[in-house]
């Protein structure tokens, strides 16, 4: 199981800017993921581990697209396409960043025409719950051993509720990008995400 949380804020700041008819957006990108092992053993206690990230990003996207009185569901092709090259640099899941863009361009489109800089505070929380602690790899088919001494060993969950080590599930994936098949689980073959 697990849940996603994210808490925005979104600051319009009056600068100089040189890079002509731009809006210059700087993500100050927070992950949180914390990791809830529930033991299938009574009377065991509940792990639980934290592990942070923070990236800062800054993008250039023009005025034109930001701020026209088109909405984003009706750009055209052309814009749509230039928006999501534009983003996909930026250390956010489309999906999160398909939620915060409508902001992104509401803040654009309410500021003066000094205002050139927005800056995006992003804080995204990521709980992930396995109850089972006999439950395996699909791919090594190692039991996940949760007590482990090598900290380095990570459990993770995709979109489509499968487990695996991090180590597998990036091998996975660099087999599917050197075959330039689409990025899929290994037990399913859903799409985990696009490239």
């Amino acid at each position: 199981m697990e849940f996603v949380s994210s808490s925005l804020q979104i600051t319009p700041i009056e600068e100089e800017f040189e890079f002509g008819d731009c809006f210059s957006i700087i993500f100050n990108c927070t992950k949180k993921l914390i990791q809830i092992i529930e033991s299938s053993n009574p009377g065991a206690e509940v792990q639980s581990c934290c592990t942070t990230s923070t990236a800062r990003e800054a993008i250039l996207v023009p005025s034109e697209i930001l701020c026209s009185g088109t909405p984003l569901t009706h750009l055209s092709r052309e814009d749509t396409i230039l928006l999501q090259q534009i983003c996909s640099s930026l250390s956010v899941s489309p999906h999160l960043l398909d939620q915060i863009l409508s902001n992104i361009v509401q803040t654009a489109r309410s500021c003066d025409s000094n205002t050139r800089e927005i800056v995006v505070n992003l804080h995204v929380t990521s709980y992930n719950v396995v109850q089972d602690s006999d439950a395996e790899c699909a791919i090594c088919l190692e039991k996940f051993e949760h007590g482990n001494e090598d900290s380095s060993v990570e459990i993770v969950r995709t979109n489509c509720k499968h487990v695996f080590h991090d180590r597998c599930l990036l091998r996975w994936l660099r087999r599917c990008a050197n075959c330039e098949s689409p990025y899929s689980c290994p037990l399913c073959r859903r799409i985990i995400f696009q490239r």
